[in-house]
């Protein structure tokens, strides 16, 4: 069973979305051209990179650090 949480509302649509389960966090590519994290709860939500070109899809690389977009 689960339990289904909103953890983020802002309006934007995001695009795509991954999970960090090391350090708790959340990743989205949205509309508005942005990749945003926040906590797992929903808090402390802040833009990580804010010049994109209509990301769609985004994938981690936890081990070594990286966000792949695409």
């Amino acid at each position: 069973n689960y339990t289904l949480q909103t953890i983020f509302t802002t309006g934007m649509y995001p695009a795509g979305m991954a999970i960090d389960n090391v350090l708790g966090h959340v990743y989205f590519a949205h509309d508005r051209n942005k990749i945003s994290r926040c906590n797992l709860d929903g808090s402390n939500a802040v833009d990580i990179h804010t010049s994109l070109a209509g990301p769609f899809a985004l994938g981690l690389d936890v081990k070594n650090g990286y966000i792949c977009v695409r």
